[in-house]
């Protein structure tokens, strides 16, 4: 039975509906199909189209790994995991609570993965302020938080 897409996740923090399209985008944006030039903002691609036009019905996890690009960023979710000793562990096989610190490697790696991608993307400056503005979250700077870019980029 599948679940309604209209309720909220278990964890109660987003909507079943807006974290299946998050996710939906991750993936096509890692096999080329859908490109994200900056925050907020989701553009088909050409490849996007190609492959759109040769599924119209359903683009899926079976579609996507036709391409080594998205191939490749599944190969590099598993290696927490893998890295830890662990084999890979399937539904079938593992309870929910086994499933979880998998899961959350996943998740964790995807985000860096994205992360990584906008912020190469990014002109330097914008990297600049990003390193200010975590080093100042972590407490450097004292308690005023008195962290400042000196200089420019490179």
């Amino acid at each position: 039975m599948r679940r309604s897409c209209a309720g909220l996740l278990p964890s109660g923090g987003q909507k079943l509906f807006n974290n299946r399209i998050t996710w939906s985008i991750t993936h096509m944006a890692q096999a080329g199909l859908l490109e994200r030039p900056r925050r907020g903002v989701t553009r088909i691609t050409g490849r996007g189209r190609k492959a759109l036009a040769g599924h119209p019905d359903r683009v899926d996890m079976k579609v996507l790994s036709r391409f080594a690009e998205y191939r490749e960023f599944r190969a590099r979710r598993r290696r927490p995991a893998e890295s830890a000793g662990e084999a890979d562990l399937s539904p079938a096989d593992a309870s929910p609570l086994e499933l979880i610190p998998h899961l959350v490697a996943e998740a964790h790696a995807a985000l860096a993965d994205e992360l990584v991608e906008r912020l190469r993307g990014a002109p330097p400056e914008f990297l600049g302020r990003c390193v200010v503005k975590l080093l100042s979250r972590m407490g450097y700077g004292g308690p005023e938080g008195e962290v400042r870019r000196l200089g420019g980029p490179g």
